[in-house]
């Protein structure tokens, strides 16, 4: 008579989820200490408390952490933005969601040096965080209704547009974070110089 042997019970996906949080957090926490080029999984494993190959199980790479966590931040981000205040006129609106968008990376320097520091790079079959994502949608969501009613932009133009005030916002925190030692006008101040000559 045989009997069946018992492996370890699987997890719920409660206590899955638990486990991917706290690689997750110690990830951070490296990427944070480090810089993400010099920690290596098997470090993600270390600090986690967990094997290297219990680690694969959760992620499979180290880019699947990263994009895990920029998903983080950026729903975190969008979070802030999506309570904007529906009382105000368009120019208000836009006004209120450059900023809460540029303070979120400026307050998080570390986060925006996670996120945009680190270049993306897709390996065959995968996608860029950015695509797959849906980054540029979510941000059009918000802002692109605001900005076509606040310049009157046409059709056609509207991705220029929205390019134009991402980089812009984008820029700005990148100035701001890596090259702290110049003296640049507070964030806000740069931004309201330009949304002042949006017509409106």
């Amino acid at each position: 008579m045989t009997t069946k042997q018992r492996g370890r019970p699987k997890l719920d996906e409660q206590a899955i989820n638990q486990k991917r949080a706290m690689i997750v957090a110690s990830a951070k926490h490296l990427f944070r200490e480090s810089g993400v080029e010099a920690v290596s999984m098997r470090k993600i494993a270390a600090e986690s408390g967990v094997g290297t190959m219990t680690l694969y199980k959760y992620f499979a790479t180290k880019r699947e952490i990263l994009h895990f966590i920029w998903l983080e931040f950026f729903d975190e981000l969008f979070g802030v933005i999506a309570e904007c205040p529906q009382q105000l006129d368009a120019f208000e609106r836009l006004s209120w969601k450059c900023n809460q968008y540029l303070d979120y990376w400026i307050e998080h320097p570390d986060r925006y040096r996670m996120v945009f520091l680190n270049e993306d790079r897709a390996d065959s079959g995968d996608d860029f965080f950015v695509n797959h994502a849906d980054i540029e949608a979510k941000f059009n969501q918000f802002f692109l209704q605001d900005l076509i009613a606040v310049t009157q932009t046409n059709s056609e133009e509207t991705l220029t547009l929205s390019h134009e005030v991402m980089c812009l916002l984008n820029g700005i925190a990148l100035n701001t974070i890596t090259i702290s030692e110049y003296a640049w006008q507070p964030g806000r101040q740069i931004l309201q110089s330009y949304l002042a000559r949006l017509p409106h």
